[in-house]
């Protein structure tokens, strides 16, 4: 399948041009946001980092030093906030360990980087992934609710979990850190302009009309 997500990146760099994400390029900023956008829209995540600059300015060990239920206050517009909360205090004294230093981390860890991530509470595949694309500069898909709803699309047939869908899409073998992160914003866009179910703007056929011409 590595020439369908080849096909799929060049159609959409085509309709959407670059997207140029993640909108932020401090690690501690992007973490945040990563933990924050579940199960969310990113309005709200926008409000709470606006809240977290103004607190903490993004500095990691002021995070830390926050009382659980200020951490709570700061990112209440996100929702779930309790468990956000303590993913973040867990993901933040995880990169402590090696004085916040990503690439430290990264080098430490090696192959177990994503199942050291996943061993954190509120961490789950799709948040791990963004972390290692967007903080460890890592090639990985992050086939998300949006990429998993345009594949069955295109392919006219049920897509399985996220883990499977990974298994049964894998990148090209080529494929840069920076293909990556853009193509995880490009199926984002495209998601959200198209895909959303409550406000479709095209059909089935349409969509797939679109990755054909």
């Amino acid at each position: 399948m590595e020439a369908s997500l080849k096909n799929l990146y060049d159609r959409l760099y085509t309709l959407e041009g670059p997207q140029g994400w993640w909108p932020a390029t401090d690690p501690i900023e992007i973490s945040l946001g990563a933990i924050l956008v579940q199960n969310t829209a990113w309005a709200n995540v926008e409000k709470a980092l606006t809240k977290f600059y103004l607190k903490t300015n993004f500095a990691p060990n002021l995070i830390l030093e926050l009382e659980l239920s200020q951490l709570e206050r700061l990112i209440q517009a996100s929702g779930f906030y309790k468990t956000k909360a303590l993913a973040i205090q867990a993901l933040l004294t995880f990169y402590q360990q090696d004085d916040f230093d990503v690439s430290k981390l990264k080098q430490r860890f090696g192959d177990n980087l994503r199942r050291s991530l996943l061993e954190l509470p509120g961490i789950g595949p799709e948040t791990a992934d963004v972390l290692l694309v967007y903080v460890f500069d890592q090639v990985v898909f992050i086939p998300d609710t949006y990429t998993r709803r345009l594949l069955s699309i295109l392919f006219n047939q049920p897509i399985e979990s996220y883990q499977k869908t990974q298994q049964a899409f894998p990148l090209p073998t080529d494929f840069t850190s920076d293909q990556a992160k853009e193509f995880h914003g490009l199926l984002d866009t495209f998601g959200k302009r198209y895909l959303q179910q409550r406000r479709r703007t095209l059909t089935d056929e349409e969509i797939r009309q679109l990755f054909t011409n």
